[in-house]
């Protein structure tokens, strides 16, 4: 845990690896989580529409274990979004969304 999950338009002319490393690395410069608990992956999106148009954008939803404070979050969003920003170019999109796991609910199982 965490798990982020990049989804970018197909289109957008960024490497994926590119995408996920930085990714990765913005949950790492975070200092919230142990490197090695961190899974990060990217999905491309052949077919989207965004606000008034066709335009092009990555989205990381972050999936974390419950109990870090607001603050806590913010500095994470802080940490992803100066990671991947010098990534986009002029009018793509950046968003980022971090979702708490009920640890009750939450199950992990290694075979």
């Amino acid at each position: 845990m965490p798990h982020v999950v990049i989804e970018y338009s197909a289109d957008i002319g960024i490497d994926p690896m590119a995408l996920v490393t930085k990714a990765h690395q913005g949950a790492i410069d975070s200092g919230l989580f142990s490197t090695a608990d961190i899974k990060t992956r990217a999905y491309p999106a052949a077919h989207y529409i965004v606000a008034e148009g066709n335009k092009l954008f990555v989205h990381v939803t972050l999936y974390l274990l419950e109990g870090r404070t607001v603050a806590q979050k913010q500095h994470l969003s802080e940490a992803l979004s100066k990671s991947l920003l010098p990534l986009l170019k002029s009018g793509q999109h950046l968003s980022i969304d971090i979702r708490d796991l009920l640890r009750d609910i939450y199950k992990k199982h290694v075979a």
